[in-house]
């Protein structure tokens, strides 16, 4: 808080540079909303955005990729002087969420998407010598999770790695994939 303010205008001073630190009382605050109001600079985001969702297609997402980390950076420079963030600044935030969600799910199609929900405590000894599946071409979160279930819930796992994930057998146990009791 206040401190905070007041070290770093010393050290600014103890540079040579100036610098003053004020309080200011409520109302006065109320007084300086405006001065400080991103919501044009907000505005002007999410028409980039409606933009961007407009072109969305698997032809381009390398270029709506890149559009969209520009939007990213532009946005993270709003927020950073956005003193008293609002409702715009929730609805870019959500917006951009939301299209970045879209653009990964179109790069990585079988990507497992996150739900809410509750997990539950297994008992380890049902998952012992069982065949493990999950989805082909591991990343590096795949490989992590097979070293994972070797090392601390079956060492005996086999692993079946599925072209896709419907064809995963009913005996095995899938893991990083929609739908899997592991992901």
């Amino acid at each position: 808080g206040y401190d905070t303010f007041l070290s770093t205008c010393q050290a600014i001073r103890a540079e040579g540079g100036t610098g003053y630190v004020f309080t200011i009382e409520a109302a006065e605050e109320e007084a300086l909303r405006p001065l400080f109001d991103r919501r044009e600079q907000y505005d002007a985001l999410l028409q980039d955005l409606q933009a961007l969702q407009g072109t969305l297609s698997n032809d381009e997402l390398a270029a709506q990729l890149k559009q969209l980390r520009k939007i990213q950076r532009d946005y993270r420079r709003i927020e950073a002087i956005d003193f008293f963030p609002g409702a715009a600044r929730e609805q870019a935030a959500e917006r951009l969420a939301t299209i970045e969600q879209v653009i990964n799910q179109r790069l990585s199609p079988n990507e497992p998407q996150s739900v809410a929900g509750e997990l539950s405590l297994l008992d380890r000894g049902a998952f012992r010598g069982r065949l493990w599946a999950t989805r082909r071409r591991p990343w590096v979160d795949r490989l992590a999770s097979a070293w994972l279930i070797r090392r601390f819930i079956d060492d005996e796992a086999l692993f079946l790695w599925l072209a896709a994930p419907e064809d995963c057998p009913a005996t095995a146990v899938g893991f990083d994939f929609d739908g899997a009791p592991f992901s």
